[in-house]
């Protein structure tokens, strides 16, 4: 027996409003998680505030558990309807023409050169114009290091959407198949009056992430090291396909959204809410990944489930949104960066910069999202629809291409030697003689610091005949260091650490500081009426971690 109740034949227009109207909630959140990226603790985005809050990560916890994953299974829903009417080679040919060809023009042209060109040039790490950077994004080999420019930024996902895609066809035919038909009918059935079936799905990808984080890391979209994410995603991709093969999984989906909501919530607050401490126990530390991975699955029912009994009708704004929003998610990230670079450099509160960036970013984006629809130029080079006839044939030829030039970049970039700046040489220091008058002036003040991702409170530098002294005090401890100058350097008292220090110019104090193997530079700069900014970067200078200011006290 085949199954004929295909989610896609019951719409005349063969659109699935709801689909849309989740794709393009997906699009347009994106954009309130990103803009807050600029505030959040720990890692340092492409453009970071030096004032942050932990009300930021909080913000980005709500998105964490279902924001991706609902982009993933409704590109998955996508592809069943897309195999209805393409063949296996048709549909790769599509598959170049949408996703790989926005991929390489945004990888390698616009989108994330800009991004870096922000980046480095935020971070004082570069100091001429985007076009006299742009050879650099090239040349000096993958982001995923230190020195490296070459990175997809947020285009990551197109990389790996199309991975997937690709894997997935041969599995995709077959359920379309005879025997496959048989399959889903016979699960579609029990679906109608078995709603503990929802919490099957989950069970294949916890498993699939139990055996490979055991060899490999979490999410670093770096490709050759990213298994367990690359097959979390495709597993989400595949349910996506599967919930659209047959009405009866989207009606039971309808019917349970409201327990899946209670669930999803509940998994939220053991997960992100902080109220559990899961470095207390083994069994505690065990318990994250399942129970996120279940959460996950819940959020996409309830979404999917809130989509299907609310917002499963027509609308001009749904049709002009559902069109723009491909082209949204690309330009998106660029935008806030650029924007984000001048707001925080403004004197103003962070849910002043917030609103700031997030409110222009959306409206630009949008702008320039409806001048890709003006050209058939920019609609091919962003992955739309034009009135262009290309033959299945060109594309592949097109798509091929591509793919050839995009492997022999990485290749290239990722065979590039590149020194790691934590154990590399220091930089040749460029003194100049101890400025007397700023030497008296400092030595023995303490400085108090803003709050900073260092966790560092106060500094206190005494300076000698032939030597320094440094005093740290941080949140729950203090630590003090001797420096030695002219290259000479002298060791702490346990005898860990060793630095050495220069004055670069008349105001600007460097300290060089290592233990064992490890690098870091800091750069103690005293500005006029009591001020001092103070930056650590990596071992040979070029990365810069944390960025901080402190006025003396009284």
């Amino acid at each position: 027996m085949q199954a004929t109740n295909s989610q896609g034949e019951k719409k005349k227009s063969g659109r699935i409003y709801y689909i849309d109207a989740l794709r393009v909630l997906a699009t347009f959140t994106i954009l309130i998680f990103h803009s807050s990226r600029v505030f959040d603790l720990g890692e340092n985005w492409n453009v970071y505030n030096e004032q942050t809050t932990r009300i930021a990560n909080l913000f980005q916890h709500l998105f964490h558990p279902w924001h991706m994953q609902l982009f993933i299974l409704l590109a998955g829903a996508g592809t069943w309807f897309a195999l209805r009417k393409r063949t296996g080679r048709q549909y790769t040919a599509e598959r170049f023409l949408r996703i790989f060809l926005p991929l390489l023009f945004g990888m390698f042209l616009i989108q994330a050169p800009l991004q870096l060109y922000i980046y480095r040039l935020h971070r004082h790490q570069f100091d001429g114009n985007f076009l006299e950077f742009l050879p650099t994004f090239y040349t000096t080999g993958p982001a995923i290091g230190y020195k490296g420019n070459l990175s997809p930024e947020h285009l990551w996902f197109l990389i790996y959407l199309f991975i997937i895609a690709m894997a997935a066809l041969p599995l995709l035919k077959y359920l379309r198949g005879e025997k496959g038909r048989v399959w889903i009918d016979r699960w579609a059935a029990r679906a109608g009056n078995r709603a503990w079936l929802l919490f099957i799905p989950p069970l294949p990808v916890v498993i699939s992430q139990l055996v490979l984080l055991r060899f490999f890391p979490w999410e670093t979209h770096a490709i050759v090291d990213d298994w367990p994410y690359i097959v979390y995603l495709f597993l989400f991709f595949l349910y996506g396909a599967i919930l659209m093969a047959d009405k009866r999984f989207t009606e039971a989906v309808a019917r349970n959204w409201k327990p899946a909501l209670l669930l999803a919530i509940g998994s939220w607050i053991y997960n992100y809410s902080e109220l559990v401490d899961f470095s207390q126990n083994k069994l505690l530390d065990f318990s994250w990944m399942p129970a996120a991975t279940f959460g996950t699955w819940f959020w996409l029912v309830a979404l999917l489930g809130i989509g299907k009994v609310f917002l499963d009708k027509p609308s001009k704004l749904l049709s002009h949104f559902s069109e723009i929003a491909y082209p949204y998610y690309i330009w998106h990230q660029t935008v806030i960066v650029v924007l984000a670079y001048f707001v925080v450099q403004l004197e103003a509160s962070i849910l002043v910069k917030y609103l700031l960036i997030a409110a222009p970013a959306a409206v630009i984006t949008w702008a320039l999202s409806v001048a890709v629809k003006w050209t058939n130029v920019t609609r091919f080079l962003f992955g739309m629809k034009t009135s262009w006839n290309i033959s299945t044939r060109t594309a592949l030829r097109i798509g091929s291409a591509g793919l050839i030039a995009f492997v022999v970049v990485l290749i290239l970039a990722f065979t590039t030697k590149v020194d790691n700046p934590q154990t590399a040489n220091f930089p040749t220091p460029q003194t100049v003689e101890p400025p007397t008058e700023t030497v008296e002036r400092v030595s023995g003040a303490t400085y108090a610091f803003e709050n900073n991702r260092a966790g560092w409170k106060t500094m206190t530098l005494t300076f000698e005949q032939d030597r320094a002294a440094i005093q740290l005090v941080f949140e729950d401890k203090s630590s003090e260091y001797a420096i030695g100058f002219d290259g000479r350097y002298l060791s702490s008292s346990d005898g860990a650490v060793e630095t050495t220090g220069f004055w670069r110019s008349d105001e600007d104090f460097v300290v060089y500081f290592r233990r064992g193997d490890y690098r870091e530079i800091w750069d103690i700069k005293f500005g006029d009426e009591g001020k001092v900014l103070f930056r650590i970067r990596d071992g040979v200078g070029v990365v810069l971690w944390v960025r901080f200011t402190g006025a003396r006290q009284a």
